[in-house]
């Protein structure tokens, strides 16, 4: 009989975060209210607050099991990467991996409020795993506040481009981009040093 129970608290909780996430599409944080959430999952407010002290406690908890499940494909280890191939092949798993959960993310992006910031939590996140990678390799003379700093927006940027434009980039053509990105500033650079 618990099994039972439990699997209708899951169910329902599944129900509410679902719906949640669909109106959080539609309109931001700040203009939904309980009530629309319960409209969308077809719940009573009693059963909302079983789960929920609020909006914003679904919205910590939602943003708070995010990053506990995908703290793990965020991890970068030394020795790990035998190769360029095997570093693109773990950026290809992390980059599959979030934009199978596209929707939920591109709801929760722009929520900033004074207690919950999701992009802001996000790049802490990316900055602390590529921190941690940089501290257990070969990182003298290496800045690595603003390495991590550089690597998070780097990170945060493609994926936040490949989650609007619904386009799925391989880890390699990432890095072609960004070569041809170097390429065209340091010949605009170049180009822009011999004029003068």
């Amino acid at each position: 009989m618990e099994n039972k129970q439990d699997l209708r608290i899951v169910k329902t909780r599944s129900n509410i975060k679902r719906s949640f996430i669909q109106l959080l599409l539609e309109k931001d944080l700040n203009n939904i209210t309980v009530q629309d959430i319960l409209d969308k999952a077809l719940i009573n407010r009693k059963t909302f607050y079983n789960h929920y002290q609020d909006k914003y406690d679904l919205t910590e908890q939602l943003i708070h099991e995010f990053f506990e499940e995908c703290s793990s494909f965020f991890e970068l280890r030394t020795g790990h990467f035998d190769s360029m191939n095997s570093f693109l092949r773990q950026v290809d798993t992390m980059y599959g991996e979030m934009y199978a959960q596209r929707d939920f993310i591109l709801a929760l992006w722009n929520i900033h409020t004074e207690g919950i910031d999701f992009y802001g939590g996000l790049k802490s996140l990316l900055q602390q795993k590529y921190e941690d990678f940089l501290r257990s390799s070969d990182t003298r003379n290496l800045d690595i506040g603003f390495q991590s700093n550089l690597f998070s927006t780097f990170m945060l940027s493609v994926l936040k481009y490949m989650l609007d434009s619904n386009r799925i980039y391989t880890a390699h053509d990432i890095w072609n981009e960004f070569e041809i990105f170097y390429r065209t500033v340091v010949k605009v650079s170049i180009d822009s040093e011999e004029n003068t």
